[in-house]
């Protein structure tokens, strides 16, 4: 049963964060996770990163239970023995899916998450939970020319995640293309657990 949480912009939102306590398969202080902070290029999305990394030990995840993932090193490459869930960090979402399906790791998350591990995911990490994020080109730049965008395919429908009332336009022009869309705003979440598709907050 898919276990999966899709935010903007972490777990600051009280609503999303009890949603995440309830959906976490132990103790938050136990809890560990592979964090993929790989979207990120530029020194200002690594700040958004940071931002992810301390909420989490905030929260009360422990910093020695989180492992940074690096695509380049298959020693990082967890699976549900050894980690309890996976937290996909925002940035570019084309460049976030090409490292992720060159490095091997896509078909894994893919598994891992549809066998039910926990899938947390921020701004590009729910995006990449679509059938295909050639949509996201509105909001993110295609600069690595991806040409091959199908996506985890969590959902059935487009995600939008930072919606506000300026992106209405481009939603609007997304469903009059037969483009299945779902807005989040930077203070709600889409819940999916199993077949049972919710927002939160």
């Amino acid at each position: 049963m898919k276990n999966i949480l899709l935010t903007s912009t972490g777990l600051g939102n009280k609503a999303v964060f009890e949603k995440f306590l309830s959906i976490i398969p132990k103790k938050i202080g136990e809890l560990k996770l592979l964090f993929i902070p790989t979207a990120s290029r530029t020194e200002g999305e690594m700040l958004f990163v940071m931002k992810s990394l301390n909420e989490l030990i905030k929260i009360g995840v422990q910093r020695d239970n989180i492992v940074w993932f690096n695509p380049d090193d298959i020693s990082t490459h967890c699976d549900s023995t050894q980690v309890d869930g996976i937290y996909v960090c925002g940035g570019n979402t084309f460049y976030l899916l090409h490292k992720l399906k060159d490095s091997g790791f896509f078909s894994k998350i893919q598994k891992l998450a549809n066998e039910g591990l926990l899938y947390i995911g921020v701004s590009a990490g729910s995006v990449i939970c679509a059938p295909d994020i050639n949509y996201i080109l509105c909001m993110d730049a295609n600069d690595i020319k991806l040409k091959e965008t199908s996506a985890l395919s969590f959902v059935s429908s487009s995600i939008i995640p930072h919606y506000t009332d300026e992106l209405a336009n481009d939603v609007r022009l997304l469903r009059e293309s037969n483009c299945e869309v779902i807005t989040i705003s930077d203070s709600e979440a889409l819940s999916i657990q199993g077949e049972i598709i919710e927002k939160v907050g």
